[in-house]
């Protein structure tokens, strides 16, 4: 299911939007900021990435 995850990349802990492709079966990590390019994960490479749930909501303070 595609969404925003907490997930660990080459040892690096992260929160980034996963998308999954299901024929193909590699997985899209993307940065919401445009200046990160986007990771693709082949099967091979699974074991260099644990995810570890969901983000299901989140808050954020305006100054107004």
């Amino acid at each position: 299911m595609d969404g925003i995850y907490v997930l660990t990349l080459n040892g690096d802990v992260l929160v980034k939007r996963i998308e999954f492709d299901s024929a193909n079966r590699p997985i899209k990590i993307s940065s919401e900021n445009p200046r990160y390019p986007d990771v693709g994960v082949l099967p091979k490479d699974y074991e260099n990435i644990e995810i570890h749930g969901k983000v299901v909501a989140w808050f954020h303070c305006h100054p107004y």
